[in-house]
């Protein structure tokens, strides 16, 4: 049986998997690096603290913890909580338990059509920054308000939703029916 190597990285074919065991302040900065790198990054397996692994794969919309990055991270990939892993485990002992999380990275043409990205990614950005106020008045640095109300109404939505209620494909819907109008 001959043996191959593994095609070097970003070579057609090649695989890239990326392994971490991130502290919590940096989980949020390292997702939103490695996130858009899908294609040549074909995975993460991440070890989180429990608690911030259950925020960033388990909640729904609606739910206290559904926020911004819930929605990235469902638009450039495919999350699980494969395992938890007790804080026993560990030497010396954290005060916390841990999670492993992979997240299967989508390739730019597995991801849900947008019409921009980077408008996708603002458009999030400006719906979370206050979650609690409703997405008229969040959205208003960027459409009217009276245009971001008919937009929400189009897509029979009420007027008065928050961005805590949105699913991922309500978001796109949204950014689509903006860019229409």
């Amino acid at each position: 049986m001959a043996m191959q190597a593994a095609p070097p990285p970003g070579a057609p074919g090649a695989c890239i998997r990326v392994l971490a065991n991130l502290p919590y302040n940096i989980t949020q900065p390292f997702l939103e690096r490695i996130l858009p790198l899908g294609g040549p990054l074909a995975s993460a397996t991440l070890l989180l603290q429990e608690e911030a692994a259950e925020r960033l794969v388990s909640a729904r919309p609606g739910d206290v913890d559904w926020r911004g990055a819930n929605l990235l991270l469902q638009y450039y990939s495919r999350p699980s909580i494969r395992f938890k892993v007790p804080r026993w485990a560990f030497s010396p002992a954290p005060k916390v338990n841990g999670a492993v999380v992979h997240l299967e990275l989508l390739a730019p043409e597995d991801r849900p059509p947008v019409p921009s990205e980077a408008a996708f990614l603002t458009l999030v950005r400006f719906a979370f920054h206050q979650r609690r106020k409703m997405l008229k008045n969040t959205l208003a640095p960027l459409f009217p308000p009276n245009r971001t109300e008919a937009a929400l109404l189009r897509l029979g939505l009420d007027a008065g939703i928050r961005a805590e209620r949105l699913t991922l494909d309500q978001m796109i819907r949204l950014l689509w029916a903006l860019a229409e109008t």
